[in-house]
Order: C-alpha cells, then sequence, then structure tokens
C-alpha cells in the first residue's frame, strides 16, 4: 500500500480547501478532483503509520475543528447535495483522527446540533439522505469521542448541551435506525454511566422520553426473541403503554422481524440458541439493552427510585420489566456484579412488597391489580434467577431478604385461594407464579446454609412451605418446589428435622411429598413421626 501523498494533497491541505468551499457555501466550488482527495485522504488518515509520517496533530486538530463549523447553510436551495457530501467527508476525516487526537465535546455537540437544525428541503429525499447519512457519521464520531475519554462529558457545559442534543433525537425517529442507532446506544449509555450527568438527565423530558421507548423496545424484541423461538407458560400482564407499543412497531420492523402480538417473559433464555432471524433480534436487544446494564452499578438504587419518582406507572412497570429481561438474559447479564444487583433486589423488593399487600387487604381497581402482579413477578423471577446463581454463598442482608420473603409468601398464603385445574377461568389472579417463585428463592437461599435454614424454623416458614405441597394452576411446579426446598431445610439440621417430627397434623398432605425426600410419614395421636428411607 501506498502511503505517500503529496503536500498538494496532503490531508492539511485538503481540510483548507474542503474548509474554504464550505466557508463560500457554494456548489459551484465543488469538484469532483477535491471530492476524490477527500475521500482518499479519508481513508488514509485512519492508518497510524501514515499519521505518524506525514500528519500534525496539532494542525489536524484545528483545521478539523474549524471545518465542523461550516456547514453548508439553509439558504442556498441549489446543489445542496454536493455541498453536504463535501461536509460529511470532513465529519468521517475528524472521526477517523480521533485515534491519535482528543477532541472537544462540547464543541462537537454544539456543531452537530447546529447542523441538525439546519431546514433543508425537506421535500427533497436526496439531500434528507446526505443529511441523515451525515448526521450518522457525527454520531459514530460522538460516541467514540466518549469511549475514547470517558471523563470529557462531565464539565457543565456538555451537560448543558446534552438537552437539545436529546430534543432532537426525541422529536426524531432516527436515533432508532441502525446506522444511527448503535453508536447512539453507546453513547446514550456512556452518559448514563456518569452519576453526575444521569442526575442532571433526569429532570430533563426528553431523556425520559427516550428512555421510555429504549425500555418499550427491550420489551418488545425480548418478545419476538421468546415467541420466536418457544412457547412459554408463564403469564404476563403488558401495560397499555407495551401494548401500543407493539402495534406502532409491528409495522416499523415487519421488514427485518417476524412481528409479535403478545409479550412472553424471559425464563429460559440462556439455555436458547438463537439464529436466523432471532439472533437478529438478540442483537438489536444487546443495543437497546447497552444503556441500562451501564445503570446498574452501586447507584442503580438510586437511579430505580428516581425513576419511580419521576414516570408515570405505565413506564415504570415497563421499566421493571425491561430490568427482569436484561438481568435474566446471560447475554446481556455476564459482566454484572450479583452481589450489586441483589442488593438492588431487596430494595425494589421493599415498594413491591407494600403494593402486594395493600392489594391483598383492601379494595384495588383492576388496572392496579395489574401492575402490582407485573412488578411482583418481574422481582421475584430475578431474585430466582441470582439466587440460583449465588446458590450456597453468602451476602450482604441474606437473612433480611429470607424473612421479606417470609413474609410475602405468608401474606400471599393466607389471602389467595389455590386453583385446583377443574377451577381454570379466564379471570384476572392475584399474584399468579409468586409463592411457587418464593419458594424456589427460599430453597437457593437455604441451600448450604445453616443460618437461613434455622430462619425458617424459626419464623414459621418451614411450616408454611409444607402447607404449599399442593398442586396449583395458578403456581406451576408449587409442589415440586416446595419438596425441593424442605429437603434443602433438613439437610443437616437436627432441629428442623425434630421439627417435621413434632408437627401436628393439621393439614391433609400428600405423603408423597415426605418419600420424595427419603421420608416415611405415620401419623399417631395427632402426631406427626418419621422414619428415615435413606440419609437425608
Amino acid at each position: 500500500m501506498n502511503l505517500h501523498l503529496d503536500m498538494s494533497s496532503s490531508p492539511h491541505q485538503v481540510l483548507l480547501e474542503v474548509q474554504s468551499v464550505l466557508e463560500k457555501n457554494e456548489a459551484s466550488y465543488v469538484s469532483a478532483e477535491l471530492l476524490d482527495r477527500l475521500g482518499e485522504m479519508t481513508r488514509k488518515i485512519s492508518d497510524r503509520r501514515y499519521c505518524e509520517s506525514y500528519v500534525n496533530p496539532t494542525i489536524l486538530f484545528t483545521h478539523s475543528l474549524k471545518l465542523l463549523e461550516s456547514f453548508p447553510l439553509q439558504d442556498n436551495k441549489k446543489n445542496m447535495i454536493l455541498l453536504l457530501r463535501l461536509y460529511r467527508g470532513g465529519v468521517i476525516c475528524t472521526r477517523n483522527l480521533l485515534t491519535f487526537l482528543s477532541y472537544d465535546l462540547s464543541h462537537i455537540l454544539t456543531c452537530c446540533i447546529a447542523f441538525w437544525k439546519q431546514d433543508y428541503d425537506s421535500t427533497d429525499q436526496i439531500v434528507q439522505l446526505w443529511k441523515r447519512k451525515t448526521l450518522s457519521n457525527y454520531m459514530e464520531l460522538l460516541s467514540n469521542v466518549v469511549n475514547f475519554d470517558p471523563s470529557l462529558i462531565k464539565d457543565d457545559l456538555t451537560i448543558e448541551l446534552i438537552k437539545p442534543f436529546l430534543d432532537l433525537c426525541a422529536a426524531s425517529s432516527l436515533w432508532m435506525q441502525g446506522t444511527f442507532r448503535t453508536p447512539f446506544m453507546m453513547f446514550f449509555g456512556c452518559l448514563m454511566h456518569h452519576k453526575k450527568v444521569r442526575a442532571s438527565m433526569m429532570q430533563m423530558k426528553p431523556f425520559l422520553d427516550i428512555f421510555g421507548i429504549i425500555v418499550a423496545k427491550i420489551n418488545f424484541y425480548a418478545a419476538v426473541i421468546q415467541n420466536e423461538l418457544y412457547d412459554d407458560t408463564r403469564p404476563i400482564i403488558p401495560t397499555p403503554s407495551t401494548i401500543s407499543s407493539l402495534r406502532l412497531w409491528e409495522e416499523h420492523d415487519s421488514q427485518m422481524l417476524p412481528s409479535s402480538s403478545n409479550i412472553g417473559t424471559s425464563a429460559g433464555f440462556s439455555s436458547v440458541s438463537q439464529s436466523g432471524e432471532s439472533q437478529h433480534a438478540v442483537d438489536i436487544l444487546e443495543e437497546f439493552a447497552a444503556p441500562l446494564v451501564n445503570i446498574i452499578d452501586e447507584d442503580f438504587i438510586d437511579f430505580t427510585d428516581t425513576y419511580r419518582l419521576v414516570s408515570s406507572r405505565d413506564a415504570y412497570t415497563e421499566f421493571i420489566r425491561a430490568c427482569q429481561i436484561v438481568l435474566t438474559f446471560e447475554p446481556l447479564n455476564k459482566s454484572l456484579e450479583l452481589s450489586n444487583i441483589m442488593k438492588w433486589l431487596l430494595e425494589v423488593a421493599n415498594v413491591v412488597m407494600l403494593d402486594v399487600k395493600r392489594v391483598l387487604n383492601g379494595y384495588v381497581e383492576e388496572h392496579d391489580l395489574q401492575y402490582t402482579n407485573f412488578q411482583a413477578f418481574a422481582i421475584i423471577d430475578v431474585m430466582s434467577y441470582v439466587s440460583e446463581s449465588m446458590k450456597g454463598s453468602s451476602f450482604t442482608k441474606k437473612e433480611r431478604l429470607c424473612e421479606q420473603l417470609g413474609v410475602l409468601l405468608r401474606e400471599v398464603h393466607n389471602k389467595t385461594i389455590s386453583k385446583r385445574l377443574r377451577d381454570v377461568d379466564n379471570k384476572i389472579v392475584a399474584f399468579p407464579h409468586i409463592k411457587s417463585l418464593i419458594i424456589e428463592v427460599l430453597g437457593n437461599l437455604c441451600y448450604h446454609d445453616s443460618k437461613i435454614q434455622n430462619l425458617l424454623r424459626e419464623h414459621h416458614i418451614l411450616e408454611l412451605i409444607l402447607s404449599n405441597c399442593i398442586i396449583d394452576h395458578d403456581n406451576p411446579f408449587l409442589k415440586e418446589r416446595s419438596i425441593l426446598c424442605i429437603k434443602f431445610a433438613l439437610k443437616n439440621n437436627a432441629l428442623n428435622q425434630l421439627l417435621i417430627r413434632s408437627l401436628e397434623a393439621r393439614l391433609v398432605v400428600d405423603g408423597s411429598v415426605f418419600r420424595d425426600i427419603g421420608v416415611d410419614v405415620k401419623i399417631e395421636n395427632g402426631n406427626v413421626s418419621l422414619s428415615k428411607d435413606k440419609p437425608i
């Protein structure tokens, strides 16, 4: 590869000529030769060997920043395409130079906003195409800047410029389109990673609009993947905005993805192998999920609490659902700290449990029940997934979590009716799957943990679990999970085994429950006696 260019075609000279033509805002000065030289220089400038031999970084830095200010003005209606092509080449050159130089993010944002606001002929589709292409390259430049030097987004001027930039994005569908979407999600995720910037954005309506759409898109593409790959029996109760979003986006996405008329759940994602259209949906899901993954850190509790206060109930419920998807989908959660997730779950569960108690203890409208069902299921489902991964290990406030779940299990058990198969109907049920999931989590928590085993006994949770060794249509696998939980609770715990032996027979429990964990049950004078068929 020949890296040499004569000085008349050096990057400095080419950029000066491009800048001069753009400042004149006259397309007659745009020659095919200049476009070719700019294209050749743009390709060569990305080669480090060439730049180290023929480029003065300081001069190029000055030229490239000045060039960004020289965008075509909207008052020139003739031959705008040539000027846009020339300006776009300058943006691409600036993007490629980023490997060697450090740019002023606030300056780039200012130029991007000013260019975006230019009201070029909206009836000329070719002009609009080149404008969109240029904005996509701008987005790549912004994304590269914050990825190379994240500290650049902390200054006050940059934070002030974020609002008008997000205003433009929120008013346009451009940020959801492929060539713009990928770098935008990286840029948006970097913004959200900084607590100061994030706190400022939480007060901006365009941020809430964009973040709400991102959350709904996560729901949508997760549904596409799930409905395409397998039939899930777990119910999901979509919020009104989710339903309207699906209807809106089915047409928008119909060319590249199978449509979906309902929302599934995240359970089972980790064991599914994607291919074809479903893999394409996974790729898009990962892009939309990137900003959310970026904020699941030690400050995520604060973000969630603030978002709950500033957003609608619809938006918050969809946010919880999106968290469920991200945290239970292995391609998305590989880099996440389970301990941080568990801390977050504890705090969110506090709020959800209050709503559950309110529902169970008083009259609520049907949509209130839907929201609470939705949130409770999502949170306990994530607990189940995380606790399975942390089985046998200790973490902060593990005992507190066990106590909370015991209280919630008692509330749901005492104030809901178990439904046999013959009782099945289509009515909304209060907290389906919740008992089954809680008991699964309790089983994970007490696995090889004597403290949790003892806590189950001391708080009378063990007897409650025994009472759930039944078939319940609204809680699939309730019996099986209860049996497994009892087995873990009795393992090497003499006091728990003694409790079982001393229980008075208050309810009839299927004897196969105990046989499955290696215990033979006999009832004499109202007391239960056990003998071991095999070691517990």
